[in-house]
């Protein structure tokens, strides 16, 4: 016999509103102004998924937040659903689950992991792979492991990522820090706003820093955060930039010696706007390259010959 979904007319006392045992997205969320006053004029009109548990219990599979809705929203004790019999296969309620919840979009790394998280409790992971194919991923195990090796992110970090904060790149990278590191991390990206490469190379800079000192996150940023609380405030781009200035000097402080010395060589010259000097990456030798701007090419042709002379 086959199973089928069916809407129905649900009391909201029956629905367990406490039950988190599907919730995808990390954390408690609630319905934004648009969606109360939406439910609040027209009521629902995309109704939630709900799981059967006996005759008069409910849980929630997807929609929880047009369920708040409509409980703010007061009026009506019963709410359209779409319920799946409790008697249900399991892989039949994650299927229906993923359905209903990409109606709504798509799903973030955060919520892909949560999904399958749940789903693997209670199905072998073989029978994961068509639903994570349908998420775009190559249908392949290695995958669906290494995206389920997120599931050690601290809950700070596993948050950032469903907001789109941390990057999944960064994200893979910093699995291995104690949950606290990763905590004091992602408030710093959250705060100052970075992502892209400051976010990378803020990420790198201070693993560099935990595993050379052996030393927690918030101890080796204390130095740099003490002196920030001394100074003069600045703005966000502004602590950004010194921040990872910083740690930079820090992780690596023969280069930013040399950088220092390099500068001053380069200011004692009083080069013109036009003439610039550059060093090798790192330092690597004593290489310097001078570089000299043109305005087009008739300009460089025209002062070529006696560049040449002096060559």
């Amino acid at each position: 016999m086959k199973t089928t979904p069916a809407i129905r007319p649900i009391n909201i006392s029956s629905i367990d509103r406490h039950d988190a045992a599907y919730l995808l997205s990390p954390g408690q969320e609630y319905p934004d102004a648009a969606l109360r006053e939406s439910v609040r004029r027209y009521g629902i009109l995309f109704p939630p998924l709900l799981l059967e548990r006996d005759r008069d219990r409910f849980v929630i599979l997807s929609g929880r937040k047009r369920i708040q809705a409509a409980l703010e929203a007061g009026g009506s004790d019963s709410i359209p659903c779409l319920v799946i019999p409790g008697n249900s296969p399991p892989l039949f309620v994650y299927t229906v689950l993923l359905e209903h919840a990409m109606i709504g979009g798509s799903l973030s790394p955060a919520q892909q992991v949560a999904f399958f998280s749940g789903l693997l409790r209670d199905c072998p992971l073989e029978d994961g792979l068509p639903l994570f194919a349908k998420l775009g991923h190559p249908p392949h195990r290695h995958r669906l492991i290494e995206l389920l090796s997120l599931r050690d992110l601290a809950p700070a970090a596993m948050t950032a990522l469903h907001q789109g904060i941390l990057s999944l790149g960064n994200a893979r990278k910093i699995i291995t820090m104690a949950p606290g590191d990763q905590t004091t991390l992602v408030g710093l990206i959250t705060r100052l706003r970075l992502g892209g490469s400051r976010q990378q190379k803020l990420i790198e800079l201070c693993i560099e820093l935990i595993m050379r000192r052996n030393e927690d996150l918030q101890t080796v940023l204390q130095p740099f955060l003490s002196g920030q609380e001394a100074g003069q405030p600045e703005n966000v781009p502004q602590q950004a930039a010194a921040l990872l200035k910083w740690l930079h000097n820090e992780a690596f402080p023969r280069s930013s010696t040399a950088e220092q010395q390099f500068d001053r060589f380069a200011h004692q010259l009083e080069l013109p706007a036009n003439i610039r000097i550059l060093h090798t990456p790192a330092f690597e030798d004593e290489t310097v390259t001078l570089c000299l701007d043109f305005p087009d090419r008739s300009a460089l042709r025209e002062a070529w010959e006696r560049i040449r002379k002096l060559v």
